[in-house]
C-alpha cells in the first residue's frame, strides 16, 4: 500500500524542492511514469492541493506580523518576504529583497559593517547593487579564522563579492589575519578593538551543526562538542550558540576568534536574515538571545514561529 507519508515526500521533492520527476525516480529507485502516478495519487488523496500566492506581502499581514515580533522578542523590526510556488524561488526573493532593504535603508551612509558567513551572507555578497554606485561602508569579517575550501565560510571570497559588486571597502587589518596561524589570545586584543568600531551587522542564522553536521566541527575539540550536544543547542550566530529559549553558549577554538558577545549585543543595528521551516527554532532563539533587532524573513516562516510559539 502506498502511504500518504510517500506521497507526501515526493510530493515536496516536486513542487517544493524543484526537482525533476527523473530525479526523484532515480532516488526512489522506481521508474518516472511511478513517480507521475505518485503525484496524481497525491492529489485525489488531498495531501495536495491547489494555492494562489500573492508575490507580496499584503499589508495588514506586516502589520500584525510586526506587533507579534514585538510583542514575543522586542525586535525592532520585521521585513516579510512573500512565499512563492517552490522553495528555492521563496528564498531567491528574500534574497533580493534583503539586499535592496540593506542598500535603501543604509546604503548612502558611511559605515563599519559586520558581515557574518554561511549561504545567505555569500548569496547577498553576490548581489548586484542595483544603483550603480559604490556602497561607502567598510565590511568586516566577524571572525578571524583560517581559510575554508567552501566559499560559503571563506571569508576572502565574500568580501571580494561585497567589493566589487557593492563597491564597498574591506578592514585591511582583519584581512590580514585570515591567512595566520596565531593563536586565539594573540588576536583577541586587536580584533576586538577594530570590532568595537561597528555601526552594523548582517548576518544568517545557523542551524546547529550538532544536529546537521557540517564544516565547522573541525573548530571545536571533541569535548566541545558532546557539551553542545548536551545542551540542546538549536542554532548559532558566527559561532555563537543559543538554545531556543536564547540561553548562549560561546565556546574558545584554538582555530578561530569570533566577535565577544558583549560586543554583539551592543552595536546599533543587527540585520538577521532567515528562513526556512527548518530554521523555525533557530530563529526563536536567536530572537530570544538579544542579538537580532530586525529580521528578514518570508511570510511562511513567520507563520510557522508564530504557531509554534502558540
Amino acid at each position: 500500500m502506498i502511504t500518504d507519508e510517500k506521497l507526501f515526500d515526493v510530493a515536496v521533492a516536486y513542487y517544493i524542492k524543484g526537482k525533476l520527476q527523473r530525479e526523484i525516480a532515480e532516488e526512489l529507485g522506481v521508474s518516472r511514469v511511478q513517480v507521475s502516478k505518485y503525484l496524481s495519487l497525491a492529489h485525489k488523496r488531498g495531501v495536495v492541493g491547489i494555492s494562489v500566492n500573492p508575490p507580496w506581502v499584503e499589508d495588514n499581514e506586516e502589520e500584525r506580523y510586526q506587533i507579534l515580533f514585538k510583542q514575543f522578542f522586542d525586535i525592532d523590526s520585521l521585513i516579510l518576504t512573500p512565499k512563492l510556488h517552490h522553495e528555492n524561488k521563496t528564498y531567491q526573493v528574500l534574497i533580493e529583497h534583503a539586499t535592496n532593504y540593506l542598500i535603501n535603508d543604509a546604503g548612502q551612509i558611511p559605515l563599519n559593517v559586520g558581515v557574518g558567513w554561511g549561504k545567505t551572507i555569500y548569496d547577498i555578497s553576490l548581489q548586484k547593487n542595483p544603483n550603480n554606485e559604490s556602497i561607502p561602508w567598510t565590511i568586516s569579517p566577524l571572525a578571524v579564522t583560517s581559510n575554508f575550501d567552501d566559499d560559503y565560510f571563506n571569508y576572502h571570497a565574500i568580501t571580494s563579492n561585497f567589493k566589487s559588486l557593492w563597491g564597498t571597502e574591506t578592514s585591511d587589518p582583519l584581512m590580514s589575519m585570515l591567512a595566520t596561524n596565531s593563536s586565539y589570545e594573540q588576536h583577541l586584543n586587536t580584533v576586538t578593538s577594530l570590532w568595537e568600531s561597528l555601526d552594523m551587522l548582517v548576518f544568517g542564522i545557523g542551524i546547529s551543526f550538532t544536529r546537521y553536521p557540517g564544516s565547522r566541527t573541525h573548530l571545536f575539540p571533541k569535548d566541545t562538542l558532546n557539551k553542545l550536544r548536551t545542551l540542546d543547542i538549536t542554532g548559532d550566530i558566527i559561532n555563537t550558540f543559543f538554545d531556543i529559549d536564547g540561553n548562549l553558549f560561546i565556546p574558545k577554538s584554538s582555530e578561530m576568534v569570533t566577535v565577544p558577545f558583549n560586543i554583539l549585543k551592543n552595536v546599533k543595528k543587527k540585520v538577521a536574515i532567515a528562513s526556512g521551516c527548518q530554521k523555525v527554532p533557530s530563529i526563536i532563539g536567536a530572537c530570544r538571545s538579544g542579538l537580532v533587532d530586525t529580521l528578514v524573513t518570508d511570510i511562511q516562516t513567520a507563520k510557522l514561529i508564530m504557531e509554534y510559539l502558540d
